[in-house]
């Protein structure tokens, strides 16, 4: 399977930027890749996309070696089975709360003896076919990375049992989710939740595990990057809207000059 750069950035604790993707829209990925990103996360979860859209978006990351995350919806290992066979790099799973959690989640990526994914020959992760299945098989279970997302209360109070759990490769915080779930509705401002989300980046440095955070602005990057993030995934949608206002004022400005 491919071997992509962001596995040596995270293995040098360098940071990643990466690119949010809720669309059919393999040409969006390939301008991120002219642009230099090193990952896609392909969004699964909050937009329309499925296994067969994201082959595409997959396709379209390869030969600028950006690494597909996907995002699934759920932890149903068979919905999580089809992302994976197409080629996904890595999966983001919603909503991990505890170690049971955390335990299936890498259960579902991972083969036997490490896993319970089930074994398909002639899937495109494995070329088809075509190539050699013993030695695929061990490349996947060292490649794949797993990603469980933290974003409620619950998920915070089992931090220490969920990075205790063997597989876990970059733990995922979302703030939004978690400041919904703790009463605050979407405010990420509020003191509550900037302890909770201390915590989570401590016991990810304490443990040695990447952080991977959203961001919509420089100064959010910044932010990101100062509570300890390694990964850092930037929502298209808000990215040029925010681009594409100061653009169009700096524009209109001068016209008025």
């Amino acid at each position: 399977m491919p071997q992509y750069p962001l596995s040596q950035l995270l293995s040098k604790r360098q940071a990643a930027f990466g690119l949010i993707v809720p669309y059919d829209a393999p040409e969006l990925v390939e301008i991120a890749g002219a642009i230099g990103f090193d990952f896609i996360m392909i969004d699964g979860e909050h937009g329309p996309i499925d296994a067969g859209v994201a082959l595409q978006l997959i396709r379209a990351c390869e030969p600028a070696g950006m690494a597909p995350l996907v995002r699934v919806g759920s932890h149903l290992a068979h919905e999580v089975l089809k992302f994976l066979d197409v080629g996904a790099a890595g999966i983001l799973f919603p909503r991990v709360e505890s170690r049971q959690d955390a335990e299936h989640v890498v259960a579902t990526v991972r083969f036997p003896p490490a896993g319970k994914r089930g074994v398909a020959p002639g899937v495109r992760a494995a070329r088809y076919g075509g190539g050699n299945l013993a030695h695929y098989l061990q490349d996947a279970n060292r490649e794949l990375l797993v990603l469980p997302i933290i974003e409620t209360a619950s998920g915070v109070e089992a931090i220490d049992e969920i990075l205790s759990v063997d597989g876990i490769d970059v733990l995922t915080l979302g703030p939004v989710d978690l400041s919904a779930s703790m009463g605050f509705a979407g405010d990420v401002t509020v003191p509550e939740v900037k302890s909770a989300v201390s915590r989570v980046a401590k016991q990810c440095q304490s443990r040695g595990k990447p952080l991977l955070l959203a961001a919509s602005s420089l100064p959010q990057v910044q932010q990101a990057l100062a509570v300890g993030a390694t990964m850092v995934m930037i929502p298209f949608s808000t990215w040029i809207i925010n681009f594409g206002r100061q653009f169009l004022e700096a524009a209109r400005e001068g016209i008025r000059a």
